[in-house]
């Protein structure tokens, strides 16, 4: 078995590490452009209204900037429908792509979520971009579009050399290893999703190196423990379409 470095994590930060890659950009452009956020996102989305001053990559990065606690805080969820959630992870993916590649790349490589280039060696790289978001995305807000992982279940474990897997842990266990099989592929580089089911919150979304060999495992560590509830992992290939190699649950319970 292949060790991976392991991943210590704050909670609270490392839930909304995706969107801060996806919101430096925004930051920064808007405070050139001297664009101020006063005007906090209204979800009528069922009335249909749009803003049609909100035009070009600048009010794209504005708007969402506004849009990103939906995402990250749960508490700011409370209220919307299905459908305005929906509504929500939308809009969200038709901004994205009128955000400049050459603003976002910078960010996706400083938090190890996508490098230069790899990105830029794909076909299409905004198509690319697109399906990251969607994979980050996918079970936050809105119930999550389950696939089939090409190549097995995760299994879980206290410690690498834990001889059985486990399907539930205490709030006191302060490591959680996830074991993946890699033995009928060769990459060299995953994309890992960890994330609590119950409040959408990401615990982990970054790449990792892998080494050649049948199995292989990441894991993280919290020395105050996990929030009780159930947990996903996923496995992604490091390709244009960011195909699902594994994927498992996991319970954290008294």
């Amino acid at each position: 078995m292949n060790e991976i470095p392991a991943c210590k994590i704050d909670m609270n930060l490392s839930m909304k590490r995706f969107w801060i890659v996806l919101l430096c950009a925004a930051v920064a452009v808007t405070a050139l452009a001297g664009i101020g956020f006063n005007r906090w996102y209204a979800p009528a989305l069922q009335a249909g209204e749009a803003d049609p001053t909100l035009m070009g990559s600048v009010q794209a990065v504005a708007t969402l900037h506004r849009l990103y606690p939906i995402f990250t805080d749960p508490g700011e969820r409370e209220g919307m429908t299905l459908r305005q959630r929906q509504a929500v992870e939308t809009e969200f993916q038709q901004l994205l792509q009128q955000v400049p590649l050459d603003l976002l790349l910078p960010q996706m490589e400083k938090y190890s979520v996508a490098y230069a280039s790899q990105v830029k060696a794909f076909d299409d790289p905004q198509g690319f971009v697109a399906r990251l978001s969607r994979v980050a995305m996918n079970g936050i807000i809105t119930p999550a579009v389950v696939e089939a992982p090409a190549h097995g279940s995760i299994r879980f474990r206290p410690a690498a050399t834990h001889a059985g897997d486990v399907t539930s842990f205490a709030p006191t266990d302060k490591t959680i290893f996830a074991v993946f099989d890699s033995s009928a592929y060769r990459d060299t580089r995953v994309l890992v999703k960890w994330y609590h089911r119950d409040t959408g919150q990401i615990v982990l979304f970054r790449q990792f190196e892998i080494a050649d060999g049948d199995s292989n495992y990441i894991w993280i560590d919290n020395e105050n423990g996990f929030g009780s509830g159930e947990y996903r992992v996923e496995i992604y290939r490091v390709n244009e379409i960011l195909a699902l190699l594994s994927s498992g649950e996991y319970r954290v319970e008294d």
